[in-house]
């Protein structure tokens, strides 16, 4: 599997640590993570996933979404998110919104997968 650019999508489970030095892209869950046992069933959600640079998935480990991606907001700017259907509305992205930031997200793909279906 390979991103827009031909760059490979690492191969390797979405939780833990890995060793490696690279940067290779990989997958992030967003929001919840496998800690939260009562949110298990939805951990993998497609819409809890995105893709990122290794190194700063390692850098982001379990630190809450908010205490990361409100920073990665304010550095990168906006429209990075919004490429991957990001919500960026700061209240979204605290862990007791979850099932919000899922259904928020989840229109925001969908938007995104019928504007490139009918170009």
């Amino acid at each position: 599997m390979a991103l827009p650019n031909g760059e490979p999508i690492a191969s390797r489970p979405v939780s833990g640590s890995s060793p490696r030095s690279d940067n290779r892209p990989e997958i992030r869950l967003l929001i919840v993570g496998k800690h939260q046992h009562d949110l298990v069933a939805e951990t993998d959600d497609i819409a809890n996933l995105a893709f990122i640079g290794g190194r700063t998935n390692r850098a982001i480990s379990d630190k809450e979404p908010a205490k990361y991606l409100l920073p990665l907001i304010e550095k990168d700017g906006p429209e990075l998110f919004e490429a991957q259907a990001i919500p960026i509305d700061p209240q979204l992205l605290q862990v007791n919104c979850y099932k919000e930031f899922l259904d928020v997200r989840r229109r925001k793909i969908s938007e995104q997968l019928n504007k490139f279906a009918t170009e």
